[in-house]
């Protein structure tokens, strides 16, 4: 099967110079693979873009979401008192049941 099929290639392709004919091919599959890279390159910026804009939108969301609960600014004749616990509540009495604990020496760098 695979011998037939190598002749009606040839003949396909009437070869005037085979050395040419390569080149011409060698040409082709070189202008082939730089469209692909292109291709390629352009999906990829498309996705950054695309990533950078779901970026910006979810930083405009946080943003609206700060502005519409301003954190309340501590007077100053309050001194120093316990701020409010923030944070979830359920979380905070986790951390308080599950302290973290500490494998190995404490060893402070300097």
């Amino acid at each position: 099967p695979g011998r037939p099929r190598r002749y009606v290639e040839e003949e396909e392709e009437p070869e005037v110079d085979p050395g040419g004919n390569l080149w011409v091919h060698m040409l082709q599959q070189q202008r082939a693979m730089l469209q692909q890279q292109q291709e390629m390159h352009h999906q990829y910026q498309e996705q950054q873009a695309q990533a950078e804009r779901q970026h910006r939108e979810m930083m405009q969301v946080l943003q609206q979401q700060r502005t519409e609960q301003p954190p309340v600014q501590p007077q100053p004749n309050q001194g120093v008192q316990p701020q409010a616990p923030r944070g979830n509540p359920i979380f905070r009495e986790f951390c308080r049941l599950n302290p973290p604990t500490f494998e190995g020496q404490y060893e402070p760098t300097e």
